[in-house]
């Protein structure tokens, strides 16, 4: 099992108990846990004391790839398991796992949702139900969410690297793009599923992750991933989906929304039928999980997340552009 450690030692110590706890509670796998100290972590230093028994790999502030490369190259486990230290697995984790795996039978690569904490605040419960709706993650909802009933063969689309299972076998010489800060694991796996296509899905192989809690936060990690979301289409054309445009064109709506309203009102109409769609997606959501008060925070967040990836992705493209002009 393989951690990069982002310096968050409470998020660590409790992902790292909880790994203990689901080992102990079944005999299927052996694991080891191999932590990468991306950057130096003084405060990690207890940690490393109490748990001489990890694996601890530390470098000089890297990509999250360069980082997750050197623990591949320092290990040589069959069954590559790759786990956020800001993500935790419940006591039964690895015996889902296990089922997942004998009941899609021949598999390279297996991955499941990561949901909310138990004990999140309401607005990180709110930000869980956003994600989960198609009008704010698309395409990606899927890994937010358990809305699926069984394993189904799948692509990056659907699969987060907080909760990814890949063979080394499978992966070969491949490794993971050191140029991305992001999204990172969506090229590894658009080459993984090039090569073998053996890719599943198991919406019962859960984690729990931690929810953004602060706007700062989000709104960066929202903005990376509009941006690395472009960059990879920029790198490839064959990772272009309409669908991952999408944002960024209701970005490029709203900014031209004023000239637009000054042809017709009719150009109001896109935003109006938008907003409505999403208040009663809200609502419906909210109602599901019995906190129909969180509705209006719960399409705020959705609006919010449109906004952010979507600046990213024109962002990206802009310097993409830019950098290919030959001036």
């Amino acid at each position: 099992m393989i951690v990069v450690s982002g310096n968050r030692p409470a998020l660590l110590e409790r992902c790292i108990r909880s790994v203990h706890a689901a080992c102990a509670a079944q005999s299927i796998f052996e694991i080891q846990i191999v932590v990468v100290l991306n950057g130096p972590q003084p405060e990690v230093k207890a940690i490393q004391d109490r748990h001489p028994e990890l694996l601890w790999i530390s470098t000089q502030p890297v990509s999250p790839g360069v980082a997750r490369n050197l623990a591949l190259d320092q290990t040589q486990n069959e069954l590559l398991f790759f786990l956020d230290d800001d993500a935790f697995l419940s006591s039964d984790y690895f015996e889902r796992a296990a089922l997942g795996m004998s009941s899609v039978g021949a598999w390279d690569v297996l991955g499941g949702p990561d949901r909310t904490p138990p004990n999140a605040t309401l607005p990180q419960l709110a930000l869980g139900l956003a994600l989960q709706s198609p009008f704010a993650t698309g395409p990606t909802r899927h890994r937010f969410s358990s809305l699926l009933t069984r394993p189904v063969p799948a692509n990056e689309k659907k699969l987060i690297l907080c909760n990814l299972w890949i063979r080394r076998t499978s992966l070969s010489e491949l490794r993971f793009d050191p140029a991305f800060f992001r999204n990172e694991e969506n090229v590894l796996l658009k080459q993984l599923e090039k090569k073998f296509g053996r890719i599943f899905y198991d919406p019962g192989l859960f984690v729990y992750h931690e929810r953004k809690s602060g706007l700062r936060d989000l709104t960066r990690a929202l903005g990376r991933s509009g941006f690395y979301r472009a960059k990879c289409i920029l790198k490839s054309p064959r990772f272009f989906e309409l669908e991952y445009a999408l944002p960024a064109l209701f970005v490029a709506y709203l900014l031209a929304l004023p000239l637009l309203r000054a042809l017709s009102w009719l150009w109001v109409l896109p935003l109006a039928l938008l907003a409505v769609a999403i208040a009663f997606q809200s609502a419906n959501a909210c109602r599901k999980y019995g906190q129909t008060k969180l509705s209006p925070l719960v399409a705020l967040y959705q609006l919010w997340i449109l906004l952010c990836h979507g600046s990213g992705f024109i962002y990206s493209l802009g310097l993409g552009l830019l950098k290919a002009r030959d001036f």
